[in-house]
Formats: structure tokens, C-alpha cells, sequence
């Protein structure tokens, strides 16, 4: 039990934005997924805690998640000293995982659960590695998860959750089940929900595995070393759109998570994207974005978050480039600079962070710097989300009273 009245309360510090997620070339063909299979995988806290919980999920599967058994424990560092996406533990940390104090429990369909408190001590940035069993799988042609989560996942035939190294395993880049891990923090720490598309969750499949290099990780690790009690969390799907995707899920990617005080959007290239290259259909989504801004402005402020814009990059390559990316065109590039403006001068985000500015290419201010882009002049490259956590002033997480969700 936890005493409302001890100044502290939940708070996310590791979370994901869960998606449907097929192992099989043919997302729609039935099969059973990890028949007898323990799945290993682990996770970065950005904020240190000494009690922790976990989040389930079975939200994309028609049938009964049956978890058998479930551990938790510090990462152990391969040979080459990495412990992000390790399928090693340290088995003096390890911990079992009940649900209401259970070892073998069930999660209906379209449901989440959360684990009992662990007692563990962590450090900011620490990897921890989670390994859960089922024992009779999960019938479906998908499972909850997030994709291409850029980590290392091994999976291992029979119960290896106690096990310091996994006999056999095989990997796999998409993560499962667990959409959330909580710290009992006090009261004036909180979390950042950072909501974006594939530049917010290091999407491209070019950038190194078991690297924390994205613009949130170098963020989240300014943090850690300065005196701002702040979690960082990646709530970015790769394509996703804010009219079409981000506000269907706002509300359960953010305002659901415990102890948040700050929303960071960084979303509406694909929505420019996807929409045709001329000037009454990028007339009509520039309204229609406004209109999706204003929804989550209004819902943040609703609970009394402040929230945070960014611009949104260019997007244009040079003619002779070789793999640009699909949609870039001069038409939606206005758009994009329309949009910016708004952003920008409109004064509805409380508060507005230029990526725009901190990339691009002075002498093409229509398309980013060659150093900072990975192969389409669209996804940053690992010098170009340094360049975006850069052009982020910790003053824009000042104190402000406001109400924390989920005090």
C-alpha cells in the first residue's frame, strides 16, 4: 500500500506506443506466437527510482494473454561492454514479476495490466532486462508490441527467466507486452511526453542498433546529469500523422501516463506527406492540421500540462540525390513553411522549440544540412538529432504550477 500522503506519487519512466506487431511476412495469417518462448528484452529508465511496476498490454490480441512467469533484473554488458539489447543479466538483481500476486496470471483482450511493486534500486539511464514466459503462447496474426524498437529482443525456447544466459536465443528488433515501467517518486518529479512520428522513434532502419542516439535519448541524458527531476518518454510512431493516428491515441499515449507535466509534439510531416502536391488539398490539410493542434493544445491544457511545439524539418533533397524520400515536393514545402509560422507565431503551444532552425542547411534553407541527414534528407542522422536536442533550452521545462497528472 502506498500512503497518498507520503509526497510521492507514479510516474512513467520508460514507455512505448503500442502497435500491433506481425513476426510473419503475411501480417494476416493465424499462428501461435511464442509457443514454450521466454522473450528477453530490455528497457532504459530515465529517471532512477527505488520501487518500480510494470505495464502490460494485450490490446491488439483477440484472445487471453497467459504470462507464466516474468523477472526482472539488471542488464549484464555483452563482450563488446554494450547492455543495451543485451540477452545477458546480472542474477544477483533479479526479481520476480507478480500480478496481483500471482505468478501465473491472465490478460483479457484489449486490456492492460499493471504488476505489483518491485523493490529495486536504479540509477538514471540504467538498462534493466525483462523476460517474461508463455508457457502456451498467443494465438493471432499479431501481438501488442511496439516495432523496430532499435533494441535488441531474444527469444528462447522453454522458461529461461532465471537464467543468466540465454542458451540458444534468437533476435529480433521489435519489442512486446510491456508499454510501460513506473517509478514511486516524489512529488517534484515528473515525466516529459515527447509524441511524434518516425523522428521521434529513431524509425529509419539505417541508424545502429542498441544505440540510445535519438533526439529524446541525448535529451533524456542532459537530464540525468543536470538537476531537472524529469523523465523522458518515446511516444513516437513510425508514419504516424497527427489528424490521422495521433489523435486517436493522445489520449491513451499521454494523458494516460502517471506523473506527467510536459507534452513535446513533434508531428505533421507525414500529414503533409500523404496529402496530394497541390494547393487546394495542402490548403485543406493546413487547416486540418491546425485543427489537430488545437484538439491536443486543448486536451494537454485540460489537464493542466503545459505543452510544447516543434517546427517540423524540411524535407527537400538535392536532384541529383539519389534515394529521396517520396513525398518531397516544392508545393508541400510551402505547406510545411505555413505550418511552421503558425507554430511559431500563433502563441498557442505554451511554449516552441525551432528544429527547423537547428538543421537546416543555410545555403538550402529548404532542405537539411547533408551531415545531419541519413540517406533521404528526411530522417535525421546521429549528428542531426544531436543537433535537435541542442536547439532545446532546459529553460522550456521550467517550473510552473500546473497540475501533474496522475498525482
Amino acid at each position: 500500500m502506498h500512503d497518498p500522503a507520503s509526497n510521492h506519487h507514479w510516474v512513467s519512466i520508460w514507455s512505448t506506443a503500442a502497435a500491433p506487431v506481425s513476426l510473419l511476412p503475411d501480417p494476416a495469417a493465424q499462428v501461435l506466437n511464442f509457443d514454450s518462448t521466454t522473450i528477453r528484452q530490455t528497457f532504459r529508465v530515465t529517471l532512477g527510482a527505488r520501487r518500480i511496476r510494470f505495464i502490460l498490454s494485450n490490446e491488439y490480441n483477440g484472445s487471453n494473454l497467459v504470462v507464466s512467469a516474468m523477472t526482472v533484473a539488471r542488464s549484464a554488458p555483452t563482450k563488446a561492454g554494450l547492455t543495451a539489447g543485451s540477452p545477458l543479466i546480472h542474477e544477483k538483481t533479479l526479481h520476480p514479476v507478480t500480478l496481483g500476486r500471482q505468478t501465473t496470471q491472465d490478460i483479457p483482450p484489449g486490456s492492460t495490466a499493471l504488476t505489483d511493486d518491485i523493490s529495486m534500486e536504479l540509477e538514471p539511464s540504467t538498462d534493466i532486462t525483462v523476460s517474461i514466459y508463455l508457457a502456451s503462447g498467443q494465438s493471432g496474426p499479431a501481438v501488442t508490441g511496439h516495432y523496430d524498437g532499435k533494441t535488441d529482443t531474444w527469444l528462447q525456447q522453454g522458461d529461461a527467466t532465471r537464467v543468466r544466459e540465454l542458451p540458444d536465443p534468437v533476435s529480433v528488433h521489435h519489442s512486446f507486452y510491456v508499454t510501460g515501467i513506473e517509478g514511486w517518486l516524489p512529488s517534484d518529479e515528473a515525466a516529459i511526453a515527447c509524441f511524434g512520428d518516425s523522428i521521434t522513434d529513431r524509425g529509419d532502419s539505417n541508424l545502429p542498433y542498441n544505440e540510445y542516439n535519438g533526439w529524446i535519448d541525448v535529451l533524456s541524458a542532459r537530464l540525468a546529469h543536470g538537476s531537472l527531476p524529469l523523465s523522458v518518454l518515446n511516444l513516437g510512431i513510425s508514419g504516424d500523422q497527427v489528424f490521422a493516428g495521433g489523435l486517436a491515441r493522445f489520449d491513451r499515449d499521454v494523458l494516460l501516463q502517471s506523473g506527467v507535466k510536459y507534452v513535446f509534439v513533434h508531428m505533421g510531416v507525414n500529414d503533409i506527406g500523404i496529402t496530394p502536391a497541390t494547393a487546394e488539398a495542402q490548403d485543406a490539410l493546413y487547416h486540418r492540421l491546425v485543427y489537430a493542434y488545437r484538439q491536443i493544445i486543448t486536451k494537454a491544457h485540460a489537464r493542466g500540462l503545459v505543452i510544447i511545439g516543434s517546427t517540423i524539418m524540411p524535407f527537400l533533397a538535392p536532384a541529383s540525390w539519389p534515394t529521396p524520400w517520396p513525398f518531397a515536393n516544392v508545393v508541400r514545402e510551402g505547406t510545411r513553411e505555413r505550418i511552421n509560422a503558425w507554430i511559431t507565431n500563433e502563441g498557442e503551444f505554451d511554449r516552441v522549440v525551432d528544429f527547423s532552425a537547428a538543421v537546416t542547411d543555410p545555403d538550402h534553407p529548404n532542405r537539411i544540412r547533408e551531415k545531419f541527414q541519413l540517406c533521404d534528407f528526411l530522417h535525421p542522422s546521429p549528428e542531426g538529432y544531436a543537433a535537435m536536442a541542442a536547439a532545446i533550452k532546459i529553460e522550456v521545462f521550467e517550473p510552473a504550477r500546473l497540475e501533474i497528472n496522475g498525482g
